[in-house]
């Protein structure tokens, strides 16, 4: 895989991300009862985006050298590799967003009175991205040191 593409796909899970957190920040302010749960949610994600940064950064520094060190390419392979952590965090994002995004219609008006997670369903899915962010992190640190 070349490095455009795994930045791109890095990208891709930013914006995802970004996208997650702003919708959190809009129930942070619309729905009284998720606050604590979205707080969780946030902290974890903005956490996880500097992780992301973090991985672009080496990913462009790695362009910029012209792709000298193909050990660097191998890491970020294996993040990026079918069921890797960087496309399973993608998966768990894009699920998140699903859940969280707004209705349309009729089913709008629902949504802002309930808060779409049952109880232990954010412990699980904080869990989750706590270790794929973990994963991506110490990837990030083998590859510095």
């Amino acid at each position: 895989m070349d490095p455009i593409s795994i930045t791109g796909t890095i990208i891709a899970v930013l914006q995802i991300t970004s996208s997650v957190i702003s919708i959190c920040y809009d129930y942070r302010a619309g729905v009284e009862s998720a606050s604590r749960e979205v707080i969780q949610i946030t902290n974890e994600l903005n956490s996880l985006r500097e992780v992301l940064e973090s991985l672009l950064l080496v990913v462009e520094k790695f362009q910029s050298n012209n792709g000298k060190d193909g050990s660097r390419l191998a890491t970020f392979e294996s993040l990026m590799g079918e069921g890797g952590p960087l496309m399973t965090c993608k998966t768990e994002l894009e699920r998140l967003r699903s859940k969280l995004e707004p209705e349309k219609g009729w089913r709008k008006i629902r949504s802002n009175l309930v808060w779409p997670f049952k109880e232990g369903e954010v412990r699980k899915t904080l869990d989750g991205l706590e270790r794929l962010k973990g994963t991506m992190g110490f990837a990030l640190s083998v590859d510095q040191a």
